[in-house]
């Protein structure tokens, strides 16, 4: 018998009862002292109550007790939707910056030092250079083994390597640089019921990856710098890179605020171009000269421009220099950026307003004058018009940016 049957069979009973306890006499009961209270069948009847209280009582026991029943299996239903609903509904990813207390004590102390610096991570360590300070580790773990956390340092100021992990009972986290000045952070989830997994590696002349895994397909993401990535990728970075550096890298909550450096680029691009800049370019192809003393003139006479200097530097393409031209450039860049310049909205400005890359992607924002300044921007970088309408149809749009990224990708990261 399905449940409507037993619905209306119930219904009826009820109204037969009904119809039947009207009918009968009513039997005569003892009434309680005055004022007193008399508990009968899970109820209340005082001795001034109605005798039509008993009455519904005795009639509407049973039907209570079904109504019951059927309240709990529709409740049970419903909880069992609701939790089906949160499973599906689980986000596969961290809701905030994982505690690395251990790690920042050694941030604090000075003896580990990490700086975002033109949207990619600097490690160093306290020493003297050229001369490291042996191997230091630290080890913190929990009364109940519920969570642990281990760090071991070893090398110096230039070739810092470096273990740290942080486990405990949800989730797991390391980092690992080496000597080559690459590092990985990986941080997952040891829930079985709510798996993912974020993988972030950066190595020297190489893009940097993001790789994230969990309940919904693999995901990687690639870019020359942190700063394209958020550019490219806000939300992406906002989610999932931010919180891997919130409890000891401060700065990099700064990748959250790409409309305002957008803001100050396009301020930049509306800027007369420097008249400095087409010599610039020549002492920078004179660093290649065949003749010593050409080569060391060029270099005194780029030193000695001062930090005005370096976002141009910073925006050349490598692919396009030879070894001379690259090793004098980094020592020009280490005069006039110390090491740990940390980033600031400024400086990134000032930085990514002469990539072409960057520009590139402003290619695709939803303000047409935001796309009309971006396509004159990267035309006069890359020397010569493009094809590009900025009022174009979204997918003629798409495929004309398809067309521009050869020239602009693959790039090698900026000269350290």
């Amino acid at each position: 018998m399905n449940f409507k049957s037993r619905l209306q069979r119930a219904n009826l009973a009820y109204v037969a009862q009904a119809r039947s306890g009207a009918r009968s006499p009513q039997r005569a009961e003892p009434h309680p002292a005055p004022q007193s209270l008399r508990q009968k069948a899970g109820s209340f009847r005082s001795a001034q109550s109605s005798p039509l209280l008993p009455s519904l009582s005795r009639i509407g026991t049973g039907w209570l007790r079904w109504a019951a029943r059927v309240l709990a299996v529709i409740s049970l239903a419903g909880g069992i939707g609701f939790d089906w609903g949160l499973s599906r509904c689980w986000s596969a990813e961290p809701s905030s910056p994982i505690e690395t207390r251990l790690l920042a004590d050694w941030i604090r102390s000075g003896t580990i030092q990490v700086h975002l610096v033109r949207g990619r991570v600097e490690w160093a360590a306290k020493g003297h250079p050229g001369r490291g300070f042996g191997r230091s580790s630290s080890t913190i773990t929990s009364a109940g083994g519920r969570w642990s956390e281990r760090i071991s340092v070893a090398g110096g100021a230039e070739n810092l390597s470096l273990s740290y992990e942080l486990e405990n009972q949800q989730q797991k986290y390391s980092i690992s640089v080496d000597l080559q000045r690459s590092f990985q952070i990986q941080w997952q989830s040891l829930d079985p019921q709510s798996p993912w997994k974020i993988e972030l590696s950066q190595r020297p002349r190489e893009p940097v990856a993001l790789k994230v895994t969990g309940a919904a397909p693999e995901r990687v993401w690639k870019a020359s710098s942190l700063w394209h990535l958020a550019f490219e990728e806000p939300g992406t970075v906002q989610k999932y890179v931010i919180p891997l550096f919130g409890s000891f890298l401060p700065s990099v909550s700064l990748l959250g605020q790409t409309e305002q450096i957008q803001q100050e680029m396009l301020r930049l691009a509306a800027l007369p171009r420097s008249p400095d800049r087409p010599r610039w370019e020549a002492l920078v192809a004179q660093l290649a000269d065949e003749q010593y003393s050409r080569r060391e003139a060029a270099d005194r006479a780029l030193r000695q421009q001062g930090s005005a200097l370096v976002p141009f530097l910073r925006s050349l393409d490598w692919r396009l220099l030879d070894a001379e031209q690259r090793f004098r450039i980094r020592r020009i860049l280490r005069e006039l950026e110390p090491p740990g310049d940390e980033d600031s909205l400024t400086k990134a400005a000032h930085w990514l307003v002469d990539d072409p890359e960057i520009w590139w992607i402003l290619l695709d924002r939803p303000d047409v004058e935001t796309r009309r300044i971006a396509a004159q921007r990267l035309a006069a970088l890359l020397g010569g018009p493009i094809d590009f309408d900025p009022e174009a149809p979204p997918e003629i749009r798409q495929a004309r940016r398809a067309q521009l990224e050869p020239k602009v990708r693959p790039r090698l990261p900026a000269p350290r």
